[in-house]
């Protein structure tokens, strides 16, 4: 198991980190990061 503790806020990079390491790594990875305040909406998300 991969351990990852991101202290940086940018919730661009943290996006960007969590899609990598689902398509590189095979093993589990356990990422801990905290965004600056943000709004986040996936692809399938209504924000009506």
């Amino acid at each position: 198991m991969v351990i990852i503790n991101r202290p940086h806020t940018d919730p661009y990079f943290n996006l960007a980190a969590e899609e990598y390491l689902l398509r590189k790594f095979d093993n589990d990875v356990f990422m801990l990061w905290q965004n600056e305040p943000s709004i986040i909406i996936g692809k399938h998300q209504n924000t009506f």
